[in-house]
């Protein structure tokens, strides 16, 4: 993904690019600048997928900074707001104005992680928002997926001990509608609460944030839908809520250090064992 950092202190400008570089190798930093003005041009003309952008600057603060966006521009890039504490009705109106999140200075690696992720599963799965996957009746397993999940489900919450009645209800949404679309906004709604609410609770909660558990839950499914069926792996994924196969076999490997296909393959080798 090509982000930008808008910050008016060079040297926190610099260390937050340097970070934001280091979570993961696809991310990457294509410009900084060190006011609003700069930094508008550099969002107009770059259209990164993410833009860090500090509240307070010279020449055009944040809020102005994003208003002078078209909404184009900002369709395309996720903008991040860092703000103070003492900023915080400041940053409501950002919100309001078109903002992707906000993040509350001093910023931790684990916010950081946390909003990218989100940003690289909106990127990447856009139509999500507007149709559900279609799979063909053919391809509907006979293996009990949804027994599975549910017991999936009720080990994270023993294991966690999870008693929170609003991540108990996120749980279960995942478990019965994980085949379809799970967009964060959709999902607060639903629950009426702010998406950073609901995305700090649940990590507060169950030791991960929202996406990266909705992710390995997702490819926990596949590979058992690998190891039990000989489902195709397309079918496979849209069964488990991946419309982008891009996206999937690279999460796929992230969680497995294999490819689906690699993974397909061991699987129908251990299948053919003799017991």
């Amino acid at each position: 993904m090509r982000i930008v950092v808008v910050e008016d202190q060079q040297e926190l400008c610099n260390a937050l690019a340097k970070r934001i570089s280091r979570l993961h190798e696809d991310y990457e930093i294509v410009g900084k600048a060190y006011n609003g003005r700069d930094g508008l041009s550099l969002i107009q003309t770059t259209r990164p997928d993410a833009a860090f952008i500090d509240i307070r600057m010279p020449h055009l603060d944040g809020l102005q900074l994003m208003e002078q966006l078209s909404k184009e521009v900002k369709r395309h890039t996720k903008c991040i707001i860092l703000t103070a504490y003492s900023d915080f009705p400041y940053t409501q109106r950002s919100i309001r104005g078109g903002a992707f999140d906000y993040l509350l200075k001093p910023i931790s690696n684990s916010m950081l992680e946390e909003v990218m992720e989100r940003v690289a599963a909106e990127k990447h799965v856009p139509a999500e928002l507007h149709a559900p996957y279609t799979v063909s009746v053919a391809a509907a397993p006979s293996y009990p997926l949804d027994d599975y999940a549910e017991c999936h489900l009720n080990l994270t919450i023993r294991e966690k001990q999870i008693t929170d009645e609003l991540v108990l209800q996120v749980l279960s949404i995942i478990g019965s509608e994980y085949r379809n679309p799970i967009a964060l906004n959709s999902l607060a709604d639903r629950l009426h609460v702010s998406v950073s609410h609901l995305c700090r609770l649940f990590a507060k909660k169950v030791g991960t944030n929202l996406i990266a558990y909705l992710n390995g839950f997702r490819i926990e499914l596949a590979k058992t839908l690998m190891a039990n069926t000989e489902l195709r792996i397309g079918d496979i994924a849209k069964l488990t809520g991946f419309g982008n196969m891009t996206y999937f076999g690279r999460l796929f490997r992230k969680h497995t250090s294999l490819s689906p296909t690699e993974f397909k393959q061991y699987a129908a080798a251990a299948r053919e064992l003799p017991l």
